[in-house]
């Protein structure tokens, strides 16, 4: 789940960072630095302090939709953050401790509006149950996670709601396993 999640701060800096003009990153930022995309329209508003993002940074499509609200942290990521598809839709929200980790729920949608992942996390590894969902809404599987790892039961269905598998897992190790 980590790395999805990773994967999604990167799609959101690099989309940013390239559809628009960016200022060369230097210690002379400071305070509220504004970047705009070609067409003139707003792309990304950050708060720098010494060069470094500090406080809430917000990002906009070029065709003025939200696309990101964040918080920073000497340029890491701290707090709750919510991105936006193009279309309006919601695409993640998470939150990261001090310690820059995910920590508590997170969500991740379909484009179409559709939620596509949910489940928590603890000190930035998964922790709990995770649900996930088919782009029609139907449950696809539910996994439960200790510290990272799989730990005890999966269950898995197929897009019209029918258990397809059951697994039991023990810290990782698939100790059971049941095709239907």
């Amino acid at each position: 789940m980590l790395t999805y999640t990773n994967f999604c701060v990167c799609v959101l800096l690099l989309t940013v960072s390239s559809s628009c003009n960016s200022v060369k990153r230097d210690s002379s930022k400071e305070g509220v630095v504004r970047e705009y995309h070609e067409n003139k329209t707003l792309a990304v508003e950050a708060y720098y302090q010494n060069g470094k993002k500090n406080g809430e940074f917000k990002s906009w499509f070029d065709n003025g939709q939200l696309h990101t609200i964040a918080n920073f942290e000497n340029d890491s990521l701290v707090g709750y953050t919510l991105s936006y598809y193009k279309n309006g839709n919601k695409n993640y929200d998470d939150f990261r401790n001090k310690q820059h980790k995910l920590h508590g729920k997170s969500n991740f949608w379909f484009e179409n509006g559709v939620l596509g992942q949910s489940g928590q996390y603890q000190d930035g590894k998964s922790n709990g149950e995770w649900r996930r969902y088919f782009p029609n809404g139907q449950l696809n599987d539910v996994k439960n996670y200790l510290n990272g790892r799989l730990h005890g039961p999966a269950t898995y269905f197929n897009e019209i709601g029918d258990t397809v598998k059951t697994e039991q897992y023990a810290n990782g190790t698939l100790t059971f396993s049941k095709d239907y």
